[in-house]
């Protein structure tokens, strides 16, 4: 699988599988690869779920730009697998069920955390006053 995941063989859609392959597995490397976002179109939403669902599975930080953007997927899949994510790396997350206070809560925590993110601000937000 590394030598797909690596090699120029398989194209993009064969690269794909093999990266989520060793994801699987925690590899760091693969885990890197696939929080690129470069695989997104390479699969539908419900596949996609379980590949973002790795990197909280993983404990995998470094892909939490990654899951801020994915929230706003056109799959509710594709999101519902980006917020189990960020719901495991941040178990201290609380109970809120409005998109835009989970997404606001997700981008607070990740810019304190240094992670640089793009994510849209609410002026009414208690943070940004």
């Amino acid at each position: 699988m590394r030598k797909v995941m690596n090699g120029k063989n398989g194209g993009m859609e064969g690269h794909y599988y093999a990266i989520n392959y060793l994801a699987k597995q925690c590899d760091p490397i693969a885990l890197k690869k696939l929080s690129s976002g470069r695989y997104r179109g390479q699969t539908n939403g419900m596949q996609y779920a379980t590949s973002l669902e790795l990197f909280g599975k993983c404990k995998y930080r470094p892909a939490i730009p990654h899951l801020l953007e994915e929230l706003d997927d056109f799959s509710g899949n594709a999101a519902g697998g980006a917020e189990f994510s960020l719901q495991e790396l941040y178990p201290d997350h609380p109970k809120l069920e409005a998109f835009d206070a989970i997404k606001q809560y997700y981008c607070d925590r990740a810019r304190k955390e240094g992670f640089k993110v793009h994510c849209e601000q609410d002026p009414n937000h208690p943070s940004h006053k």
